[in-house]
């Protein structure tokens, strides 16, 4: 046990179902069964509660999910365990959308965009706005966005899904790597810059299959 009551929440609620939370990465290999469970687990960690602990423990768990079984399975498992008439959980999921499957996010946005709570309708549109506001200015968006993340100390993950978000915006791996080349003299040590140059080695395949980002 740690001395974090929301990382045990979730690990306990996990090895109820017979799940380890260290065995995340390998999720898209354990049964449809198991594998679908622990994702609508961390689903409700994400977007149901109300404290910020779960939230991100939720979030972080989920991005360390293999990725291209995250982006097949996420929607649909959200469909069936969290409520998209309800304005908190369905902002909680494009906030989560936007993080870990930004694929996505034009769908999950279409979801809410008539709907007649106002308040839905409100994250549907703030939600259009941003991605609007994204594909207008992709360079300057992912510079910051990339830059406060290694400010901010994130893990290498959190950087491959900007990383992911402004490819599938139409970013090339060259254009990208050039950025990523300009941000390098805006870092404030060498730990930073070396989380510059790890997100690079993902772009070229120096790296597991499963973070390979081009």
């Amino acid at each position: 046990m740690s001395n974090n009551p929301f990382f045990d929440g979730i690990c306990n609620k996990l090895s109820e179902i017979g799940f380890n939370v260290e065995n995340m990465s390998s999720l898209h290999r354990y049964p449809a069964d198991t594998s679908e469970r622990v994702l609508k687990e961390l689903l409700m960690f994400a977007c149901c509660t109300t404290h910020i602990g779960f939230i991100s423990w939720g979030r972080h768990y989920i991005q360390k999910i293999n990725r291209e079984w995250r982006l097949e399975h996420i929607l649909e498992s959200a469909k069936e365990c969290l409520d998209f008439s309800d304005d908190w959980e369905y902002r909680r999921f494009l906030e989560l959308v936007d993080l870990s499957a930004f694929e996505l996010l034009q769908d999950v946005i279409l979801i809410g965009k008539d709907s007649d709570n106002p308040e839905i309708k409100e994250a549907s549109q703030d939600f259009r706005e941003y991605y609007e506001r994204l594909s207008a200015h992709p360079d300057d968006n992912f510079r910051d966005q990339i830059l406060k993340a290694v400010l901010n100390g994130e893990k290498l993950r959190y950087l491959a899904e900007i990383a992911h978000k402004f490819k599938s915006l139409g970013m090339d791996r060259e254009h990208m790597y050039e950025l990523l080349e300009s941000l390098r003299s805006e870092t404030k040590n060498v730990t930073q810059e070396e989380q510059i140059f790890e997100l690079m080695d993902l772009m070229f395949g120096y790296c597991h299959p499963d973070m390979r980002i081009f």
